[in-house]
């Protein structure tokens, strides 16, 4: 058995709300949730300090780029919210770096709808039956958009740009 001085870390996201009175916790995620192998084990760092926290419970994907994780010792809304705003972390060992290269192939493109920059593609989001990419538009916010055949008029790759045709109101309600 490792020291948990001596294990490799990689940061996994930042808790970034509270879900319920049971101190449920939602996880901003940095990676993909599909490259979490099964664990017990998450750290979370605390004043310069990671701070090991078990679950015996389920964790699971919540909205795209999130889960949504228990842990043990943690059984209220008032105990959860001093772990809001923390990075969070597993074990290198319980961190799958293989990823589909799809996913990677647009990141840094340029997307537009209609001929408008929407923004630069952030991530590729590869869920079953329906990938999104993740767009960050000039202020920094945030937008998913369905990666379907449907809604694409071109991509050139020469340029990096992605030109899409989105139902009106599709960007606004994914901001």
């Amino acid at each position: 058995m490792k020291e948990i001085s001596d294990i490799e870390l990689i940061k996994i996201g930042k808790i970034i709300k509270t879900h319920s009175f049971k101190g449920e916790l939602i996880i901003k995620l940095d990676i993909e949730f599909d490259q979490i192998f099964e664990t017990e084990l998450f750290f979370v760092l605390i004043d310069g300090i990671t701070v090991p926290f078990f679950t015996s419970k389920i964790f699971k994907p919540y909205k795209a780029s999130q889960m949504l994780i228990n842990f043990d010792d943690i059984d209220n809304e008032k105990t959860a919210s001093q772990l809001l705003g923390k990075d969070i972390f597993i074990s290198n060992e319980d961190f799958d770096n293989e990823t589909d290269p799809e996913q990677d192939n647009f990141n840094g493109y340029k997307v537009f709808n209609h001929n408008n920059l929407i923004g630069t593609v952030n991530g590729f989001l590869n869920i079953p039956s329906n990938p999104i990419l993740s767009i960050f538009d000039t202020d920094e916010n945030e937008i998913l958009v369905p990666y379907n055949e449907h809604f694409i008029e071109k991509i050139d790759d020469e340029k990096n740009e992605i030109f899409l045709i989105l139902p009106e109101g599709l960007i606004d309600i994914n901001k």
